[in-house]
């Protein structure tokens, strides 16, 4: 084998064997991090709710609705003003509650500032929705592709993979600074505010980290995912 099809063998088993059990061990992590810190009252006791309106106002922004959503469904929905806390997070002091609520604050900040690149992701987001609704088809043709011969079919597949992904990668280059930049927020307000003090900053920052290396795998696996079709496409050619 030459080197070419080296690159290709490696950037699957890299996929596969450090970039997928990797994300999952984050992924546990960060629930784990979520769930004692919900078992941590913050000493002012404040709730994500409360503490959300607050931050709201004391920058100005009064046109926001919050309303009570689903466990770890927290977001802001700009379309129609909206912020989603979990139950879990409205209605409860925990430090993982103010984390969370602030967060989300930090999102309608940044769109209440006109931060580029927030507005950029929404701009991105039709495109971005396409290319998820093409993940799935994609991997079913491939798997169809093994028993086919068809060089044609082979590298029309590479050539939609590199597209998808390449919109994907695009789509969580811009997301991660997003994310950091509305945590960088919530944890300031937070300690300016005195809403966490001593060690539950410390709490929050780790809780809301750990919450951004979510979106720092999320762009490593659609990178080596758009890195494979590229050297798929590269090794078809040379039939």
């Amino acid at each position: 084998m030459d080197n070419l099809q080296w690159a290709y063998i490696g950037t699957v088993l890299v996929l596969f064997f450090i970039i997928f059990p990797l994300s999952i061990y984050i992924q546990f992590r960060v629930k784990k991090l979520f769930d004692q810190g919900s078992k941590i009252k913050s000493k002012l006791n404040v709730t994500g709710y409360q503490m959300a309106k607050k931050m709201l106002n004391d920058h100005g922004i009064f046109d926001v609705n919050i309303k009570v959503g689903t466990y770890m469904q927290d977001n802001y929905n700009p379309t129609n003003n909206t912020v989603t806390l979990s139950e879990e997070v409205y209605n409860n002091s925990s430090i993982t509650s103010l984390s969370v609520a602030a967060h989300e604050i930090g999102h309608v900040i940044q769109y209440h500032k006109a931060f580029s690149l927030v507005r950029l992701r929404t701009r991105m987001l039709p495109l971005v929705k396409i290319c998820n609704f093409l993940i799935g088809p994609l991997f079913m043709i491939g798997i169809f592709l093994m028993f086919s011969q068809s060089f044609t079919a082979a590298y029309t597949f590479a050539a939609l993979g590199v597209f998808v992904f390449f919109g994907i990668t695009v789509f969580h280059l811009i997301t991660l600074p997003v994310e950091v930049d509305a945590s960088r927020r919530a944890l300031n307000y937070l300690k300016e505010n005195n809403y966490l003090i001593g060690n539950e900053i410390n709490i929050s920052s780790k809780i809301l980290r750990n919450a951004s290396y979510t979106y720092l795998m999320a762009l490593v696996t659609s990178l080596a995912y758009f890195i494979m079709f590229i050297l798929r496409m590269l090794l078809l050619s040379r039939r």
